[in-house]
């Protein structure tokens, strides 16, 4: 599908999540844009013969933006168009739907959207780092580019950074795990778990134990990094897809070799790998850097094997992946 695109035919979406009420909120690089999907039955009428022409919804208006009151999807197949852009998404267990932008936090109360700034005690305006994380305790957590990570509690922003263990305070992704603990990763191939002590909040840091060759030298220096139901943790890197085995303290993997090193020549569409994605089914999506006809991988976990998919799937060829999503229903959507 289409969304917005540009006069060049650029059409970058570089985030994508679900709210509770089945909304699909979708960060293009021009709008924010939030739609009910169709029913599945609709979806599968599509002609894949269109090329992606189409749009997955039927009529799209002005939300408004990106402070003040808007308007939401009624119904399938209706979209809303926000006057911001989005890098992450989070809802809160108390249903509040959080935004990060390139110019603040944006809270979306059901009826409202309020935005947070520099002027209100973030550290940055630039939250970019693609995930927003609420703890067991209801806070949430950002991560901020080149400032670090801060902690939103009922009286405020509290910020981490190295004086608080954290290894670098430019921040990639902040991931939750299978058990609710959660972990920052920061360039050079670092994990940070933090831990709640007497005289406060402590990370834990280590690097990875990828070969050394492996560096942030190249201007790409994020990759995406998951662990996943059963614990393992799956590491995307310039040089194929890294899987380390479980471990019980996040100072094992700074020792721990990996359980296997998988590239192209294993099934998978390109050794540079940037974005993984954990179905719930437990299935492994894998996005690459630069890919050819052949777009995308997907590791079925039942079977233990890769599956491509290309241009004979529907998928537009030459078209780097940025983003994923599922629905209630289990789709997946890929931006």
């Amino acid at each position: 599908y289409q969304v917005q695109p540009l006069p060049s035919g650029r059409d970058l979406i570089f985030v994508l999540g679900f709210d509770r009420e089945g909304r699909l909120w979708v960060g293009h690089e021009s709008w924010l844009i939030v739609f009910k999907p169709l029913p599945a039955a609709s979806v599968a009428l599509v002609d894949s013969s269109r090329k992606g022409n189409g749009r997955p919804w039927r009529q799209l208006q002005r939300g408004g933006g990106p402070d003040g009151p808007v308007s939401t999807p009624a119904f399938p197949g209706d979209a809303r168009q926000y006057k911001t852009t989005a890098r992450a998404f989070c809802q809160s267990s108390a249903g509040r739907f959080w935004i990060g932008t390139e110019h603040g936090l944006i809270e979306f109360d059901g009826h409202r959207f309020r935005r947070f700034t520099t002027a209100h005690g973030l550290n940055s305006s630039s939250v970019e780092t693609r995930e927003l994380v609420e703890d067991r305790d209801g806070n949430l957590w950002i991560g901020l580019v080149g400032a670090g990570v801060m902690r939103l509690v009922r009286n405020g922003f509290v910020t981490y950074a190295a004086g608080d263990g954290l290894d670098q305070d430019t921040v990639g992704s902040i991931i939750s795990g299978p058990a609710g603990e959660w972990y920052v990763f920061s360039s050079g191939w670092r994990v940070n778990r933090p831990e709640e002590l007497s005289d406060g909040m402590r990370f834990t840091s280590v690097r990875l134990n990828l070969p050394s060759r492996i560096t942030d030298s190249m201007w790409r220096s994020f990759r995406r990094v998951i662990r996943d139901r059963s614990g393992e943790w799956w590491v995307g890197t310039p040089e194929g897809l890294y899987r380390f085995p479980r471990t019980e303290r996040v100072e094992q993997l700074a020792r721990v070799a990996p359980k296997a090193h998988y590239t192209a020549r294993d099934g998978l569409v390109d050794d540079d790998v940037t974005y993984l994605f954990e179905d719930s089914r437990g299935d492994l999506w894998i996005a690459t850097f630069a890919p050819g006809r052949e777009v995308l991988t997907r590791w079925d976990r039942a079977r233990d094997k890769f599956q491509r998919y290309s241009d004979r799937d529907g998928l537009r060829p030459f078209n780097a992946v940025f983003c994923f999503g599922e629905d209630a229903a289990g789709q997946v959507w890929i931006g």
